[in-house]
């Protein structure tokens, strides 16, 4: 089966073709596995790209990684905002449905999925009132938001179950490696305000070596 690698670049935030460029090196340096790097963006990025077809804010992007034309194989996403400190091959199945263990509170994270074969349901579902929903699981309905809590409810609504990474695999910064990565971590997250070049010491160091 193939293997694609992909994340989102929307334009309007914080995040540049640079993130790209630095997101698709650390890959080819973790990931043994044979695979295409591909990016969804509005704006011209340093790699293969598919554009976006919505202008949906924010992370709500993201949703548009499951238009059914797109993938019909493996696909492992990453955030822009992530730090790959060890292989990657761990986190790439033969199939299902996995995401991160929410690091702050119930239900799952978004920054890192894999999913095998074609759920497009979630994109389906989402199109049919993307302003509702958005406006819905942007007020933190039941201290879950966003696109990783309607991904997780349309999951559950299609029978589909969620696996979560093994522990240790996908961390988070502000909470699990101020001081460097914990052994045995593949993926470090840097959800919320400050991002890699924002933080001091070891990830500031990393951030540049990746360029």
């Amino acid at each position: 089966m193939n293997l694609t690698v992909a994340c989102v670049l929307r334009s309007g935030g914080i995040y540049r073709p640079e993130w790209v460029t630095r997101l698709q090196r650390q890959v080819k340096d973790n990931l043994t596995i044979p695979h295409h790097f591909i990016c969804l963006s509005d704006v011209h990025v340093p790699c293969d790209r598919i554009g976006l077809r919505h202008s949906w804010p924010r992370w709500w992007s993201k949703i548009e990684l499951f238009r059914r034309e797109l993938f019909q194989d493996r696909v492992l996403y990453l955030d822009l905002d992530s730090l790959i400190v060890g292989p990657l091959d761990p986190l790439v199945s033969a199939g299902g449905f996995w995401m991160t263990q929410d690091f702050l509170g119930p239900g799952f994270n978004s920054g890192c999925m894999f999913w095998g074969g074609d759920r497009s349901e979630i994109y389906r579902r989402f199109v049919q009132d993307a302003a509702g929903y958005a406006r819905r699981y942007d007020a933190w309905p039941d201290g879950r938001i966003g696109d990783q809590a309607f991904i997780e409810d349309v999951m559950h609504a299609n029978a589909v179950p969620i696996r979560p990474f093994a522990p240790g695999l996908v961390v988070s910064w502000k909470k699990d490696a101020r001081a460097g990565p914990p052994p045995g971590a593949s993926v470090v997250s840097f959800h919320g305000r400050r991002k890699m070049p924002d933080c001091p010491g070891w990830a500031r160091d990393a951030w540049e070596r990746a360029a």
